[in-house]
């Protein structure tokens, strides 16, 4: 997550050999409580969650769906972020009969949390400052970073062979050797894909007009920062909105008119909470290199 994914995914999405549905998918964790919170939804007293009510096979229907419209493709992908942190997902996976590859994008752990939090903001979900989110849930914008925790779950599951690591900042300065390598991986023809694709970016940096005045909305309608995942998944699984849903719908709309999204970077992190958090993941991230056989860790914090 916020290690550019969205742009990789747009890239590929390019070659006339891969198929990736346009949105997220997350199909193999979207019950994992633990790594979805806002798929969980308590309503007139009863629990709802995408696919947590449906039998096996219809949420399997859905899922293939999906993937309907791509009978050539030579690769089929699905794009969604939050796979590297949920355990389940990584079982799922390694269980299925194809040999499935997975790709990994990594980033600084510490510039990716302070991208995490910016995005919590903006979509209703953070509800204090970056430092106080630090002091009060830390884990909600640190997890993600764990890279190798994470790692050495998949791995008991997925052989290193088909586990390909990628780095957004490799993918920002290089992008030709990051495709080019990736199409290796995938076994397509690097030179199918146009040459224009390597320019597109996605997830431009966006922030809020007044960020002070989005948390302390976010806080009075936390509900609404979740409701766009209330219907994601079969048809069959859909309910409506409930009119205290709607109307912190509707509040949620009027504030993005007094509080616009600006197409601007965030402030840069504060110094000394970048060397808090630097210092944090030097810690936690020791043995990374070794695991993976790459260096992560010196092209992160070049001091070591």
């Amino acid at each position: 997550m916020k290690c550019g994914t969205s742009t990789l995914q747009r890239i590929l999405q390019a070659h006339p050999q891969v198929f990736i549905p346009e949105r997220e998918i997350h199909f193999f964790d979207i019950d994992d409580i633990a790594t979805h919170p806002d798929f969980n939804h308590y309503r007139s007293g009863r629990w709802h969650s995408p696919l947590q009510n449906s039998d096996n096979s219809l949420g399997w229907q859905w899922y293939s769906s999906l993937f309907a419209s791509a009978p050539q493709a030579k690769a089929c992908g699905d794009y969604s972020t939050m796979y590297l942190s949920s355990p389940l997902a990584a079982r799922r996976i390694g269980a299925l009969e194809k040999e499935i590859k997975v790709v990994v994008a990594l980033r600084h752990p510490t510039a990716r949390s302070y991208s995490e939090y910016w995005h919590l903001l903006r979509s209703g979900r953070a509800t204090y400052s970056f430092e106080d989110t630090l002091r009060f849930e830390p884990r909600r914008v640190l997890n993600h970073s764990l890279y190798l925790d994470h790692l050495q779950t998949w791995l008991q599951y997925i052989p290193r062979s088909r586990l390909k690591v990628l780095f957004f900042e490799d993918l920002l300065s290089i992008p030709e050797a990051v495709v080019q390598d990736f199409c290796q991986f995938l076994t397509i023809d690097p030179d199918a894909l146009p040459p224009e694709s390597l320019k597109k970016h996605e997830n431009s940096a966006l922030t809020p007009q007044f960020p002070r005045m989005q948390y302390w909305k976010n806080r009075l309608l936390r509900s609404a920062g979740n409701l766009r995942y209330l219907n994601h998944g079969p048809e069959d699984n859909q309910v409506a909105l409930n009119t205290g849903e709607f109307f912190s719908r509707l509040l949620s709309r009027a504030h993005s008119v007094v509080n616009p999204l600006r197409q601007q970077s965030p402030p840069p992190i504060k110094p000394e909470t970048q060397r808090h958090l630097d210092n944090y993941f030097q810690k936690r991230l020791q043995g990374i290199d070794e695991l993976l056989e790459i260096d992560a860790m010196y092209k992160w914090f070049p001091k070591i």
